[in-house]
C-alpha cells in the first residue's frame, strides 16, 4: 500500500505513525477499495507464485474498468497496464470471428468442405468442413504435436514459414474420422488463416484490422509477424533447460514460431477484456445468431481438464477449476507468455489477463480476482 492515501501532516509523531503503517498489509481496520483489493491480488500473486510480471483488466457491468499490473518485464523495467503480451491461442477467437464475418458476407459457408477452398494436403479428408476446423472436430493431425516441427522451428528462429510449408510436411494420420470426436488442432486454424488471406487478398493482419481491430476500437492489439508491434512489449520468460529457472527470450528470433504455428496476437490485458466484451456483451462483433453458433459447445472434451466444451473459436472453461463459475472465452500460451480473454457469464463481467512466463502458475491469480469480483457484485 502506498503512503499517498494518507495526508502528510507536520507533526513528526503523526508522520512516523503513518510511515509505520505503510507495509504490504493494511493497518488493522483499514478497508481496501475494490480496485485496491484487485491490485493487491496481483502483487501477492507475483510473490506467492514466484512470477515475473502480470497485467489484468476487469470490465464491470456498470462500465467501471479496473486495470492493474505487477512485476517486471526484464531488469528494472516494470510491467504496466499498457504493456503488450503475446496472447497465444486467443488468436483462434480472432480467426473464428474473421471467418464468421466472411460467412455473414456470403464469401464462405460453415458447411463448405475443405476441398472447395484448399488443394489436397497429406492425410486431410477433403470432406472436412469449415465448421469442423473451427471446433476441432476435423480429426486432422495437430502439426504442433509432430515430433520434428519444434526442432525445425527453433533451428532457424527468423525463418518466415508459409502455411503450405507446414501443411505439406507435418500432417500425420488423422486421430479419428471427421466429426466423430474432438482433438485440439492448430492445423485447422493454420488452414483458416490461409483462407482469410486468400479470399481477402490481404495478410491476416490487414483483414483483422479491417474486420475486427478498428471497428472494435482495439488500439492496443496487433498481429505479429504480419505487422509491426507498437508499444512496450513484455519480455517473455521460458524454462529452456527444464531446471525450473526462467530464461529471458526475445520476440524477434521467434518469427519462425509465429509464422509456423500461429498465435500471433499481441495485446494489452485491457484489450483482451474489451475483446471479450465485444463478443459476448456488445453484440457488435458478431450477431446474436452467430454467437449462438459459436457457443454451441462440443462436449465432453477428452483429455482437456481446462475446458468442458468448445465451440467455434470459443471455449467453455471447466467450472471446477474456477471457483465453480461459468466462464466463456479463450486462453493462450506462447513461448514465454500466457494469457486469457474471459467472460464471466452469470455476472456479465469481462476479464483480460496476461503474464510473461509460459504456462506460469501466476495465471492462477485469476481465482483470487474472481473471488474479489463476485464478492463485490453479491454485496
Amino acid at each position: 500500500m502506498k503512503c499517498k492515501y494518507f495526508s502528510i501532516v507536520s507533526s513528526l509523531l503523526i508522520f512516523a505513525t503513518i510511515l509505520s503503517s505503510c507495509s504490504d498489509d493494511p493497518p488493522t481496520g483499514f478497508q481496501l477499495t475494490l480496485d485496491q483489493q484487485l491490485q493487491k491480488a496481483l502483487d501477492d500473486g507475483i510473490r506467492d507464485y514466484n512470477g515475473k510480471g502480470i497485467s489484468a483488466a476487469v470490465i464491470f457491468p456498470d462500465g467501471h474498468i479496473w486495470k492493474g499490473a505487477a512485476g517486471v518485464s526484464h531488469g528494472q523495467t516494470i510491467i504496466t497496464t499498457n504493456t503488450l503480451f503475446s496472447a497465444g491461442s486467443i488468436t483462434k477467437s480472432f480467426t473464428a470471428v474473421a471467418i464468421m464475418k466472411m460467412v455473414e458476407s456470403g464469401q464462405i459457408a460453415l458447411e463448405d468442405p475443405v476441398h472447395k477452398w484448399f488443394p489436397p494436403y497429406p492425410n486431410v479428408d477433403s470432406l472436412v468442413t469449415i465448421r469442423q476446423l473451427l471446433n476441432h472436430t476435423s480429426g486432422i493431425y495437430n502439426v504442433t504435436e509432430h515430433p520434428q516441427i519444434w526442432q525445425d522451428i527453433f533451428a532457424d528462429r527468423q525463418r518466415i514459414w508459409t502455411a503450405d510449408d507446414v501443411l505439406n510436411n507435418y500432417i500425420l494420420g488423422p486421430y479419428f474420422p471427421r466429426g466423430s470426436g474432438w482433438h485440439y488442432c492448430n492445423t485447422g486454424y493454420i488452414m483458416l488463416r490461409k483462407l482469410i488471406r486468400e479470399l481477402n487478398n490481404s495478410t491476416v493482419a490487414e483483414a483483422c484490422r479491417t474486420l475486427i481491430f478498428d471497428p472494435c476500437g482495439l488500439t492496443e492489439t496487433f498481429l505479429y509477424a504480419d505487422e509491426v508491434l507498437v508499444g512496450d512489449i513484455a519480455h517473455g520468460w521460458l524454462d529452456l533447460n527444464g531446471d525450473d529457472i526462467y530464461e529471458d527470450i526475445t520476440i524477434d528470433p521467434l518469427v519462425s514460431f509465429y509464422t509456423a504455428a500461429g498465435g500471433g496476437i499481441f495485446a494489452t490485458a485491457t484489450d483482451l477484456a474489451l475483446w471479450a466484451k465485444k463478443i459476448f456483451i456488445d453484440g457488435t462483433v458478431v450477431s446474436q445468431e452467430q454467437l449462438l453458433q459459436m457457443t454451441d459447445f462440443y462436449s465432453p472434451i477428452p483429455d482437456q481438464p481446462l475446458v468442458t466444451g468448445y465451440g467455434l473459436g470459443i471455449a467453455y472453461f471447466n467450472p471446477d477449476l474456477f471457483n465453480g463459475l461459468k466462464i466463456y472465452g479463450h486462453s493462450g500460451d506462447a513461448p514465454g507468455y500466457a494469457a486469457g480473454s474471459l467472460y464471466l457469464v452469470d455476472y456479465n463481467v469481462c476479464i483480460g489477463i496476461a503474464d510473461n512466463t509460459e504456462e506460469g502458475d501466476t495465471m492462477w491469480v485469476i481465482n483470487d480476482l474472481l473471488s474479489i469480483i463476485t464478492a463485490h457484485l453479491e454485496e
